[in-house]
This record gives structure tokens, sequence and C-alpha cells, in this order.
């Protein structure tokens, strides 16, 4: 069956439909456009928080190990004489360091033999007092394990308030052995820097860990307690989204600091070194498995919420004293798409009125150009019947091809209108001129044939009048 639709109806659908496809094309676009770029930025924001944490860390951490490493290096006679550590020189330098670093928990010397030197940053911590047993006002606490001519075991303690006054002092036999700490033994074992694997502080029950190197003789240990129960407050104060949440794990992947947003996290706590395999939270407990790439990536994991698309990056920490942590962030796409769903809408609400004002005009555009040439087909159609009886019409239109169509058709109108004239009077004439042969033939009637030729030759001629001059035989009319 052979197609054949008015080019009106066919223009105007083109025209629509040829809108409305650039539209739907600009949109696809626009929106995959958009979503890309949400994932980008989650990325980009979440690799970025990640870093900062693991430089936090790093910062804690490389700071004090050099300063271990610095005091263990000093001249061993410095603090270490007859077998004995030379507390009167040492308490004063320690007290110092403590004031330098806020974030250390105390710093002490062992030796092989058992002895003992430690100066705790007790800082009025009223549950370190009670845990220690000291005066309220205490700020530090110095701990001395010596042995006495009897070979016993003698731990002395005492309190100086934060002017350095004493406030008191106490002596008791001594239980701890320096020389079985994990602290001691691995930095012997290593013979560097060695950062224990993180615990909890017996006196305060907060998170920490032991930075220790060996003195040069290998004759005992320098360390420092670090205090890591800060950690958590540094992981609510950084820009998350809100429905994200942030781990620091040990090596071993139990819990040292965490902060949650949002519905997925409501009501939960993480007590310091919980294994992040027994915590019944289904997204983090996922999280444990994800490894230390450094770099942000999408997955969809479970939640309290069903399955959902998250950008999750994990970060190692810089290995210092053989031990590196790992700091992992996560938060569902849906955060990120808030602002983007926002501008998509806006792009669609642009689009849709970008829409209604170029549909409208396109139309009305396409209907003046369809019905120039509809009225340019209707003259054809006269021509082709040669119909005359009537002017062709001209509809104008804003293209100058359509306009010169219509100019050329009403001139070939006129042409072939003329011409069509002519030749019906040229038909004429011929007939008259055929009549008249014919006539001189049979009419006998002399002066009827005169009138006749007479006649007939004044509209052959197309006059109004004529005069018929006859010739005599003396050559006169």
């Amino acid at each position: 069956m052979k197609l054949n639709m008015r080019f009106q109806q066919w223009t105007l659908a083109s025209t629509a439909t040829l809108v409305v496809v650039l539209t739907a094309i600009f949109l696809i676009t626009v929106f995959g456009k958009f979503t890309s770029m949400s994932e980008e930025n989650a990325e980009e924001r979440f690799a970025l928080i990640a870093q900062h944490a693991a430089a936090e860390m790093d910062n804690r951490l490389r700071s004090i190990g050099q300063a271990a490493s610095t005091q263990a290096s000093a001249a061993p006679q410095f603090f270490v004489g007859a077998g004995k550590i030379n507390a009167q020189d040492l308490v004063p330098g320690l007290i110092g360091a403590l004031t330098n670093y806020p974030n250390t928990y105390g710093h002490f010397f062992g030796l092989n033999n058992d002895e003992f030197l430690q100066v705790i940053g007790v800082r009025a911590n009223p549950k370190i007092s009670e845990a220690l047993n000291a005066p309220p006002a205490t700020y530090f606490a110095v701990r001395r394990i010596t042995r006495t001519a009897d070979d016993k075991r003698l731990e002395h303690w005492q309190f100086i308030d934060q002017a350095g006054g004493q406030l008191g002092e106490r002596s008791a036999a001594a239980t701890y052995a320096p020389a079985q700490r994990p602290w001691f033994v691995g930095a012997l074992q290593r013979g560097e820097l060695t950062v224990t694997e993180p615990y909890l502080f017996s006196s305060t029950g907060r998170l920490g860990i032991t930075v220790a190197a060996p003195l040069p003789d290998k004759n005992g240990v320098f360390g420092i307690d670090i205090d890591l129960g800060a950690l958590d407050a540094f992981l609510a104060s950084l820009p998350l989204t809100p429905n994200s949440a942030i781990l620091i794990l040990a090596p071993d992947n139990r819990v040292m600091a965490f902060n949650g947003r949002g519905t997925n996290y409501d009501g939960l706590t993480v007590a310091p070194l919980t294994p992040l395999a027994k915590l019944e939270n289904p997204l983090l407990k996922a999280l444990g498995g994800v490894g230390a790439d450094a770099r942000a990536q999408m997955l969809e994991l479970d939640s309290n919420d069903g399955r959902q698309h998250f950008v999750v990056t994990s970060r190692p920490t810089e290995a210092v004293g053989g031990t590196s942590f790992r700091i992992i962030a996560a938060a569902p796409m849906t955060d990120f798409r808030g602002p983007i769903e926002k501008a998509r809408r806006d792009v669609l609400l642009a689009a849709g009125l970008i829409l209604l004002f170029l549909l409208p005009l396109a139309i009305l555009g396409s209907r003046r150009v369809v019905t120039a040439l509809a009225q340019l087909a209707r003259n054809s159609e006269n021509l082709k019947r040669l119909d005359f009886s009537h002017d062709p019409e001209t509809a104008p239109s804003f293209l100058y091809e359509i306009n010169a169509l219509g100019e050329a058709q009403v001139v070939m109108h006129h042409s072939i209108k003329e011409r069509t004239a002519e030749l019906t009077l040229a038909k004429e004439k011929l007939a008259r001129l055929v009549d008249n042969g014919l006539l001189l033939g049979k009419e006998q009637d002399r002066q009827k044939l005169l009138r006749h030729i007479l006649s007939g030759s004044r509209d052959i001629a197309q006059c109004a009048a004529g005069t018929l001059f006859l010739k005599t035989e003396r050559n006169t009319l």
C-alpha cells in the first residue's frame, strides 16, 4: 500500500517529533552526567576524609615515635648508672615532655633487671587519681620500681601538683615486671621502634597504645603511652554526610574508634576494641571485608534499610614501628544524590518550560510554511486542470524560497492564461478562414458572399467596423 500523506501532516508531526527527541536526548545526557558527577563527588570527598583521618593518626604516632626514638638514643650514662635509673635527672625532662604532648598518658624507662621509672600525666583527672590512689589535685605521678639491699622489689609513688610541689607519696611491694611486658619484649626483639597492639588503660579504661624504643646497649627500653580516647571526638568533628560512618581499625579488625550518623546507626555504641565481625550492625560487619586499597569505590551493601549503594573508602595509615592501622569511611549514595536530584528537577522543569515554548513556536512556524505550501499545491492543481477562472492566491511566508515559488507560480499562471487565450483566438480565426473558403466555393448569391467575407475579415482582424472595396474592369473602385 502506497503511503500518501499530506505535507502539512508530515511537517507538523516531524517538527513535534524532532523537538521532543532533541529534548529527550538533552535530558538523558544531562541526567547521566549528573549521576556520574554525584559518584565522582562522593568518591573524592570520602577519599579526602579518609586521608585526613589517616594523616591525623600518622601525625600522632610519628611525632611521638620520633620523640621516643630520640630519647632512647641518648647516651646511656645520661639515664642509667650502675644498673640503676637516674631518676633525679630524668623526672624533670619527662614531666616537660608530658606537658608538650597532652595526648600522652605517661613516659617511662624499663631495664632488663626490672628496674622501672614512669611519669604519668594525671592532669587532675579524678578517674586517674582514684585509680592511682592519688590526692585529687595530683597533676603528675612518679612511679619508681627498685631493688632493695635484700633483693626485694619496691614500688614507690610520688604525687606532684601542677606547680611542681609534692602532694604525697607511698610505697609498697612491686608486682609489676616491665621486662615481661609486650612493649619491652617487642622493642628488644625488633631492635628498633615498635608500636604495641591497642589496649585499654587500667587506670582510665580509655584506649591507648605504647610506643617503645630500645636503649643503645639493649639494656632496657624507653616507652611512651599514648591516649587514643579522643579519637571518637576527632571522628565526630569530621565533615561527614548525614547517614555516613567512619571507623579506625586495628590490624586485627578490632574497632579503635567509631562515629556513625543517620538511621543505620541509631542507638549504636561500639566499645573500644570490639571485633568488627561481632557487631550486630550488618553494614559495619560488611565493611570488614573491604580491602585497604586507599581508593574510594562504589559497593552494594546490606544495611538496616535493605541493600543500598554506598561509596566506601579504605585507607591504611603509614606503618610506624611495624604497625599500621586502617581508616574506613562509608556513606549511602542517597546522601550525595539529594542536591543532584534537586538539580535534575530544576533541569527537567527548565526543559519542560523550554519545550512548552519551543513546541508551539515550531508548530506555528511550520503551520505558516505548510499553509503557504498548501496554497501552492492548490494553485498547481488549478494549473493542471487549466482552470484560469480566478487568479492564484499567495500565502506570505518567512521563507524566501517559498515566497519565490509563489511569485513564480503567479507569473506562470498569467503566462499560460495569455497563451491559452491567444491560441483560442488563433483557432477561431482559422475556423473563420476555413468557413470563408467553403462559402467561396458554394455560395451563389454575390451580395451575401461579399457581406460574409466582410464580416469574417472584421472578426479575424478584431475590428469594430470594416469597408469592402471592389475593383472594376477599368481598374477603378
